[in-house]
């Protein structure tokens, strides 16, 4: 039961009404952003860590014992500190969404050996429709006009290209689940999508193909 109630931090804490949509670390809130952010505890209290060190002496005593491409590794790694971290900014993605549903179902046919934490779960889970109402909102439609819908990285684009020029060239529509519960249009969205167009990872959910 303890483990299903400690889900309830990873809902979507950026939406004003209850809903099932999921993020992959827990959130917390951004003074600066006025927005939840996913927030991996271990990973930032590492790099805080990291900042808190004399780097720059540490260098030195390598170079001076003649490891000059550890200090020059070391340096490249420490520069890119801020990417890493702007790595771990996501908004709640469908496979982590559809992972707490598929839960739910998996709780359900087991409610009569499990029902404290069904009732937990059934607790946390109030507005199940949110999950296919952002579904809808969300889906990646290649063939639409809107660049808010239409639009996917690079790579998922090569790997789909030959099956969406049939889909056009019959004339066909069709909608897919992507990864991400976020517009590519980030202009319509948040600062955790912002992350993702400059990280380009706007992709589908394979598990769905």
């Amino acid at each position: 039961m303890s483990a299903v109630a400690s889900l309830q931090n990873y809902h979507d804490k950026n939406r004003n009404y209850s809903n099932s949509l999921m993020a992959f670390w827990p959130q917390h809130y951004n003074s600066t952003s006025k927005t939840w952010i996913s927030y991996p505890d271990n990973l930032h209290y590492f790099f805080e860590m990291v900042g808190d060190v004399n780097w720059t002496r540490l260098e030195r005593i390598l170079e001076d014992l003649g490891f000059s491409d550890i200090a020059l590794i070391m340096e490249r790694l420490l520069s890119i500190r801020t990417g890493y971290l702007d790595a771990f900014l996501l908004p709640p993605d469908f496979d982590d969404t559809f992972a707490n549903l598929g839960l739910g179902s998996l709780l359900s046919s087991l409610a009569e050996d499990l029902p404290q934490s069904y009732q937990q779960w059934r607790s946390q889970n109030t507005n199940i429709s949110s999950i296919f109402d952002a579904l809808k909102k969300f889906a990646y439609r290649p063939l639409s006009k809107d660049y808010a819908v239409n639009l996917i990285d690079d790579r998922t684009y090569v790997f789909l290209r030959f099956f969406l020029e049939k889909l056009q060239k019959d004339d066909q529509d069709i909608a897919l689940v992507p990864t991400w519960v976020c517009y590519h249009d980030v202009s319509k969205h948040d600062m955790l999508c912002q992350s993702n167009e400059r990280l380009n990872i706007f992709s589908l959910e394979c598990q769905s193909i």
